[in-house]
């Protein structure tokens, strides 16, 4: 499990405070939270790479370029539905909230 808390950016960041995050977490996701740490979205390695080929800049803000629907689970939710979760939709991380 990784510390959260490295992987956060704000919505009113950039795209490339997002990859900074990414690049310094190591583990090619940044998650979008709130003040209230509330997660709004996700931005991956992948998401950055389909921006720039859409002519996004390293200025645009990060909203224009995150999942707003990303993939979840409670944070009771237990490996066995993680892994279930991840494998059903190929994915290599899984934010559990509460």
């Amino acid at each position: 499990m990784t510390d959260w808390q490295k992987l956060i950016v704000r919505p009113a960041a950039t795209v490339e405070d997002a990859i900074q995050i990414i690049d310094r977490g190591g583990v090619q996701l940044a998650l979008v939270v709130d003040d209230n740490s509330r997660l709004l979205g996700v931005v991956t390695d992948g998401d950055v790479r389909r921006a720039f080929l859409k002519s996004v800049t390293l200025k645009h803000p990060v909203t224009e370029i995150m999942n707003r629907s990303p993939k979840a689970l409670p944070i009771d939710a237990g490996h066995d539905a993680a892994l279930a979760l991840m494998r059903t939709y190929v994915l290599r991380h899984i934010p559990l909230i509460d």
